[in-house]
C-alpha cells in the first residue's frame, strides 16, 4: 500500500481484536461526524461538556446523537463478534451436527471486513462515503470451549481407528503376523500421519489474555494513532492524500457493515438489494489502496451500472485498520474460493444498522 491514498493504522498486535475494531470504528464516526460538520465539537469532547437545556431543539438534537453515538459503541462490540464467528462457520452446513460444525470452524485465521459511513439524507444520496476497512481481523467461533473442539476431535480419531481395526479382521493369519511383526513401525507411521492431520485442523485457541490496563492502554494508542493518521492524510491532500473535511450541511448519517449472509446481529438489517452499488465504493476504496477488487459476487451482476451512477458522486474516503506490519492481510472469504463455490450463506451482504444518527450545527 505504499503511495496509496488511502492511510492505514497499524495495531501492535498480530490480529486485530474484535474490541480493538469495533472501538476504533466508533472512533472513526466520531471523527467524520466532525469533519464532515455533522457536530459543532469533536463527539468525544460533546460528551464531557454540560448537558444544556435539553428542551431547545439544539439541546435535544445533540442528547440524541449522543444517545446514538452510545447505542452503537455498544453494539459494535457484539457486532464485530458475531461477525468473527460468522467468518469461523464459513463452510458450515445447516445439516451438520455440533460435533461437524466444531471440526469444521475456521479459527486462527484473520479475514477482512469493510463498514461503511455514509453522510447524506438517504443512502442512495450520499454526500460522503467513507469506508473503514479491517485486515486481519480476528477469526474465532465465539462461546465454543477449546475442550469442546477437543473432544470432537479425539471421537473422530477413535471412530477412525475402530474402522480400520475391523477392516484388519478380515486379513489371513499370516497377514495378522506379518501385521503384528511391522505394528511398531506402523504405528509410528499412523502416528506421524494423524499428527500431520491433527496440524492440518483448525483450533478454536483464544486470543491471548491481558489485563483490562493493558487492554484500555492498547485501544488509547491506537486511537491516537488514527486521529494522527488522518490529520497527517489531510495535510498531505496536495500530494495525493485524503483531506476528509468538508463544510457540509447538517444530515443523517448511515452505518452500513459488509459481512456474510450467517451474520446474525439484532441492530443490524439486510441490505442485499444495495449490495451491488456498495461493493463498487469498496472497488473503490481498494483501487485507492492500490489493491485490486473484491471477487466478483451474484448480487453484483448489474455492478456496472452502479459504477457510472456513483463515479458521479463524491470521491471514496477512509483508513485501514491492519495487524503489525510484519503481518499479512487477512484472507477474507473471497480470496479462499469463487464466487461460483459459496455456500448461499456464506454470500457477502450489506447490513446496515438500525438506529439513527442526525447532527446538528447550533449549540
Amino acid at each position: 500500500m505504499d503511495n496509496a491514498r488511502i492511510p492505514a493504522v497499524y495495531v501492535n498486535n498480530d490480529v486485530v481484536t474484535s474490541a480493538m475494531a469495533a472501538r476504533l470504528a466508533a472512533s472513526m464516526l466520531g471523527h467524520v461526524l466532525f469533519l464532515k460538520n455533522q457536530v459543532p465539537f469533536p463527539v468525544s469532547q460533546l460528551s464531557r461538556m454540560p448537558g444544556g437545556n435539553t428542551t431547545t431543539r439544539a439541546g435535544k438534537l445533540r442528547a440524541e446523537l449522543l444517545t446514538s453515538m452510545d447505542t452503537l459503541s455498544s453494539h459494535l462490540i457484539t457486532t464485530f463478534t458475531a461477525l468473527s464467528t460468522a467468518y469461523a462457520l464459513r463452510g458450515c452446513k445447516s445439516t451438520f451436527s455440533p460435533a461437524d460444525t466444531q471440526r469444521h470452524i475456521l479459527a486462527g485465521r484473520t479475514s477482512t471486513t469493510y463498514l461503511s459511513i455514509l453522510v447524506g439524507p438517504s443512502i442512495g444520496a450520499a454526500r460522503a462515503r467513507v469506508v473503514f476497512g479491517v485486515d486481519g481481523l480476528e477469526v474465532r467461533h465465539w462461546g465454543l470451549r477449546v475442550d469442546q473442539e477437543d473432544e470432537a476431535e479425539e471421537s473422530e480419531e477413535e471412530d477412525e481407528e475402530d474402522a480400520e481395526q475391523g477392516s484388519e479382521g478380515d486379513v489371513s493369519e499370516e497377514g495378522e503376523e506379518l501385521s503384528d511383526e511391522e505394528g511398531p513401525q506402523g504405528s509410528d507411521s499412523d502416528s506421524d500421519s494423524d499428527s500431520v492431520e491433527e496440524s492440518d485442523r483448525p483450533h478454536a485457541v483464544p486470543s491471548p489474555s491481558i489485563s483490562f490496563e493493558d487492554e484500555q492502554q492498547a485501544f488509547r494508542i491506537a486511537e491516537r494513532n488514527l486521529a494522527r493518521t488522518l490529520a497527517n492524510s489531510s495535510a498531505c491532500d496536495d500530494d495525493g492524500g485524503m483531506d476528509m473535511a468538508s463544510e457540509m450541511a447538517p444530515t443523517q448519517t448511515h452505518i452500513l457493515l459488509r459481512a456474510p449472509r450467517r451474520f446474525s446481529h439484532p441492530a443490524w438489517i439486510p441490505r442485499q438489494n444495495m449490495s451491488g452499488s456498495l461493493d463498487v465504493m469498496v472497488d473503490e476504496f481498494r483501487a485507492d489502496s492500490n489493491l485490486p477488487p473484491i471477487s466478483q459476487s451474484p448480487e453484483r451482476s448489474h455492478s456496472n451500472a452502479s459504477k457510472k451512477t456513483l463515479k458521479s458522486k463524491s470521491r471514496v474516503e477512509g483508513v485501514w485498520i491492519k495487524a503489525r506490519k510484519d503481518v499479512d492481510g487477512g484472507d477474507g472469504p473471497e480470496s479462499r474460493t469463487s464466487p461460483a463455490d459459496v455456500d448461499e450463506m456464506d454470500e457477502m451482504i450489506w447490513w446496515s444498522w438500525d438506529g439513527k444518527i442526525v447532527g446538528f450545527a447550533d449549540w
